[in-house]
């Protein structure tokens, strides 16, 4: 995942809509080095699928923005 970061910051690639969404979200509550352990563990709250693997559903960034928004304040682990 940051490999894939490093990309996009490199102008190397393009990040899809997704996937950019939840960057941006990410940047605004935490480090965004802490969020590539949340993204690549499996997660009850998506049918114990490892978030990163669910960025290419509109339905599920909407879920994975909203479980962003609630990290942020603390509310997730």
């Amino acid at each position: 995942m940051l490999g894939t970061v490093t990309r996009w910051e490199n102008g190397d690639v393009e990040p899809g809509a997704g996937l950019s969404a939840v960057v941006r979200a990410v940047e605004r509550v935490r480090d965004p080095e802490d969020i590539v352990g949340w993204l690549e563990t499996p997660d009850a709250r998506f049918h114990n699928e490892p978030p990163v693997d669910l960025l290419g559903s509109a339905h599920v960034t909407a879920e994975l923005l909203e479980s962003i928004e609630h990290w942020g304040k603390g509310d997730l682990s």
